[in-house]
């Protein structure tokens, strides 16, 4: 019998590389991975000359670096991981001084530096090296020919003397996506979320340091005069959410233990310890997991916006971590990893969804059936352990913290809890009881601990019904805990002996107004039931519809993007088919549309039926933009409104389309690096002007004629030319006008409308 081998393509570069690591954010991820997996204790990451013809990034670090034979036997070997073979590093002298868990295991991720730019080199000591490993890699060389095999392609090496310490520095070049400083902001955001929060003490390495730092020397300017840190972008990166924002809400922290025998969940409120119950873990497959969820009341959220400046729905809501390492794409916005808005939206006042919680899940130590995706941005690989961990955070997690903040403290609302001051732990002290005993029915708890300042006020309250409950639990306290609990029941019992006879008389009276209420009651539920059915019968599919939105806006994003890197390529080969690129933006406009109703109609009362309305112009594009539109901007661009005096026009617009077309037009000034825009609004002859005036660069001198901008394809940057040809179609579509005014000092967009009373 004849042995054949397998062939690899060089295409095979591509296939698990930027085929794989679908974006640039992504892609640092994974190389900052690298950097905490090679013992590094900080990592630098560099962006140089983004302004200029040569710009390129630079990502150093402080790890133990590597040999010839390490890059040979190792970087250079596809797919083999050394952390796949060994899940945690070895004791590494003056680097780390204990055993960190690897955060990745794919072997792959070195292919980020091809996502990121066309040229690598690569340096690398370890320590007491005489000298240093230097790599250059010319990625385009595996795209030549895909008939070439991938390991007959050389990778140029030689050895310097140019690094002085130990580490790795990476050096990326001709690079495939430009930055700006908005783009920077938003990888810095990204990394803020990429370490979890204390995951050194999760992972019982309290010790442990892992520093990211940002530079650019073009941005240094600009951030010299942002008074907020979280608004600069050069510096160390911090990780503000959860607790570092001290929110005054309520926290349930749950934890399985590293051998997966007990669960331990503990509820504080504002601040308060409510109690601490552990319990046998009764999912198998589970073990070393960490759970911390925050509900987010209205208080929380005013605090949270203030102090991050973006609305906690644009931040993000449960994270995943591994070992302190994030998972994509848990916890971005629109992202509902355990269904939990498919389940509000059948009981929208009984339910918790995304809006109201933020926290993370930090899956502790090797737990090898928790697998990512090849895809760097596809989550975990669907496996039983995974439906399991499902399982264990609806159940353990979220309906515990559910039944706390919907039912006892009444969502934490004055409004909800009948226009009263917010019910604090003190005001609910019976009914914390009551939760605490329903809980250990459900079997399999080892012990409950109560805060017994909670228990005192029990006492002082005088209830019968409550010492009872008492009794119920007496078996599953702790022994230091028994003997006071036991004299608080004996106590309330005595009490309450004199409460009996009038207890009497008013429970006489209550069962003859109960008796009439079941009547009502079931005469109530006939018609529920009545108006259940037929609910069912007109959205037989209502189920499926929130994921279904979700899926189609996924679509449309991939639609989306796709159709702009047609349009960029077409310019780039310079291919002029006016048919073929109408035709392009006409998709890529469905599908933009797609993605703003989708927005628009999770964060504002629209009613999709209607394609066309009639809206106060000046009040809906005021409160749009302020509500909707500056959250996502963050102070990016200050946003000013005026108007003529007694201004009452409405005009009959497509909600969506208009604001796509606004959208569209901040975005340019934005882009222009406009500081100020100035919205203003004007009645001329039957119709509304609507000027938008802002202090950006103004139009390039090179534009002969301005109302050139408003053509498809039309641009002066690496963009589309999209945006403005959209507003244009937009303002057509309306019978409108649309016209650009150059000025000394920046850029004005006028466009009038024919209004009606």
């Amino acid at each position: 019998m004849e042995n054949l081998l397998f062939k690899i393509s060089s295409n095979l570069k591509n296939i698990i590389g930027r085929e794989l690591i679908t974006n640039k954010i992504i892609a640092i991820f994974e190389l900052v991975k690298n950097s905490y997996d090679a013992g590094a204790t900080r990592v630098d990451i560099t962006f140089e000359n983004i302004y200029n013809d040569a710009p390129s990034i630079r990502i150093v670090d402080n790890g133990y670096g590597m040999s010839k034979d390490d890059l040979e036997n190792k970087w250079l070997f596809v797919a083999y991981s050394e952390k796949k073979n060994r899940l945690t590093q070895p004791h590494i002298d003056n680097i780390i001084t204990h055993q960190r868990t690897y955060a990745g295991a794919k072997g792959v991720g070195r292919f980020a530096c091809d996502r990121l730019g066309k040229h690598l080199e690569l340096k690398s000591k370890k320590k007491d090296a005489l000298s240093n490993e230097v790599l250059y890699v010319n990625w385009d060389k595996f795209e030549q020919d895909d008939t070439e095999e991938f390991v007959k392609i050389p990778v140029e090496y030689k050895q310097t003397n140019d690094l002085a310490q130990q580490g790795t520095e990476l050096h990326i070049t001709e690079l495939r996506e430009s930055w700006d400083r908005i783009q920077i902001m938003d990888l810095k955001k990204a990394l803020a979320k990429l370490i979890s929060p204390h995951a050194g003490v999760e992972t019982n390495l309290s010790e442990d340091v892992f520093e990211i730092y940002i530079f650019c020397k073009e941005e240094e300017e600009k951030d010299k005069k942002e008074q907020k840190e979280q608004n600069k972008i050069i510096g160390k990166i911090n990780n503000y959410i959860f607790d570092e924002l001290n929110l005054k809400t309520t926290k349930i922290s749950v934890k399985i233990s590293e051998d997966g025998e007990k669960i331990t969940t503990s509820m504080d409120d504002r601040g308060i310890s409510l109690f601490t119950i552990e319990q046998k873990n009764p999912h198998p497959y589970l073990k070393n997991i960490y759970a911390e969820i925050y509900y987010l009341n209205r208080s929380a959220k005013i605090k949270f916006r203030k102090i991050m400046e973006v609305s906690p729905i644009d931040f993000g809501s449960i994270f995943v971590y591994k070992n302190g390492f994030r998972i994509m794409p848990y916890g971005e916005p629109g992202q509902d990893m355990f269904a939990i808005d498919r389940r509000k939206s059948q009981g929208y006042n009984r339910f918790l969804g995304t809006r109201e919680i933020m926290g993370k899940i930090n899956i502790i130590g090797e737990n090898t059936d928790f697998r990512e995706t090849s895809s760097r941005d596809g989550g975990f690989v669907r496996t039983p352990t995974y439906d399991e961990l499902e399982k264990f955070y609806m159940s353990h997690v979220h309906k515990v913290l559910e039944k706390y903040v919907v039912h006892l403290i009444k969502w934490g609302d004055p409004t909800n809890a009948g226009g009263q001051d917010e019910l604090q732990p003190k005001n609910i002290a019976q009914e914390l009881v009551k939760y605490m005993v329903d809980y250990q029915k459900n079997g399999d708890i080892l012990s409950i601990t109560p805060n017994t300042e909670l228990l005192d006020i029990i006492h002082h309250q005088q209830d019968h019904s409550t010492s009872k409950m008492i009794e119920e639990l007496h078996g599953y306290l702790p022994n230091t805990m028994n003997a006071k609990l036991e004299t608080f029941a004996n106590k309330l019992i005595k009490q309450n002996q004199t409460l009996e006879k009038e207890r009497f008389e008013l429970v006489q009276q209550r069962d003859q107004t109960t008796e009439k209420l079941e009547q009502t009651e079931k005469e109530f539920n006939i018609v529920k039931k009545q108006a259940h059915f037929l609910k069912v019968l007109k959205t037989p599919t209502h189920d499926n519809a929130i994921e279904s939105l979700h899926l189609i806006n996924n679509i449309a994003h991939t639609i989306n993007n796709n159709t702009k890197h047609i349009l960029k390529i077409l310019k780039k080969e310079n291919i002029i088919n006016k048919k073929l690129n109408e035709q392009v933006f006409t998709i890529h406009r469905l599908s933009k549309e797609i993605n703003t109703l989708y927005n628009f109609v999770f964060s504002a009362d629209y009613d999709i039926t209607k394609k066309i309305q009639t809206v106060h112009i000046y009040d809906y594009l005021s409160q749009y933009i302020t509500d909707f539109y500056m959250p996502k901007i963050g102070n990016l661009l200050k946003i000013q409104f005026s108007t003529e005096k007694n201004f009452d026009h409405r005009l009959e617009i497509n909600l969506i389309k208009f604001n796509m077309m606004i959208e569209n037009i901040i975005n340019n000034s934005i882009k222009a690096h406009a500081k100020n825009i100035s919205i203003d609004f004007l009645e001329i002859d039957g119709f509304v002007e609507i000027s938008f005036i802002d202090d950006g660069h103004g139009l390039d001198k090179s534009i002969t004629d301005p109302n050139d901008i408003f053509e498809l394809g039309f641009t002066t940057t690496d963009g589309t030319g999209i945006g403005l040809a959209s507003a244009k179609k937009t303002l057509e579509d309306l019978n409108g006008t649309i016209e650009v005014e150059n000025r000394e000092k920046g850029f004005a967009i006028k466009m009038r409308i024919k209004y009606g009373n």
